[in-house]
């Protein structure tokens, strides 16, 4: 590895970095470090799954922050990404946040929407949509604001899902 490649990965493993950890003097969620299943207390819920409750998790999938599905009994999260469902158990999760699923409807931001990642314009919102009485967790990213999700094995953006908000903006 020459100097140059080596300084190019210093600097996505920076913004990698700069994007995972919470936020120390801010307001809004704390994002806890867990592993291998285990929920944090105070953390925040996601829905139900096949009859399991989960929880609101973020994890890297090839050099970005995700929004992932926590699912303790399978002892990992699940992000929805490149056309497949990727399983992790290194992750974080939501915490300590006042929060609330909203309906919502592609193509609007909202001022107060969880961030689960930055980078991107807009960064990364949690939406999440409902499929056969599971709920599924996605990404909603900017321009549009669609929820991505994977269903049997398809890739779909909804116009019309429900997205994550700090409590004291549910009017919008």
């Amino acid at each position: 590895m020459n100097a140059r490649d080596t300084g190019m990965l210093r600097t996505k493993s920076i913004v990698i970095i700069i994007d995972w950890l919470p936020p120390w003097n801010g307001s809004g969620p704390v994002w806890v470090m867990s592993a291998c299943g285990a929920v944090p207390s105070g953390a925040v819920s996601a829905g139900v799954a096949g009859g399991e409750l989960i929880w609101v998790a973020r994890t890297t999938h090839k050099n970005k922050v995700l929004p992932a599905a926590l699912h303790p009994s399978k002892h990992c999260c699940i992000v929805y990404a490149d056309g497949g469902a990727h399983c992790y158990t290194k992750y974080q999760v939501m915490c300590g946040a006042a929060a609330q699923w909203v309906s919502w409807r592609g193509g609007e931001e909202c001022g107060r929407a969880v961030r689960a990642g930055g980078g991107e314009a807009g960064g990364v919102l949690v939406g999440r949509v409902q499929h056969r009485g599971d709920h599924l967790l996605g990404p909603v990213l900017a321009p549009h604001y669609r929820c991505h999700l994977l269903i049997y094995g398809r890739p779909f953006a909804f116009n019309c899902y429900e997205l994550l908000v700090l409590a004291d903006d549910v009017s919008t």
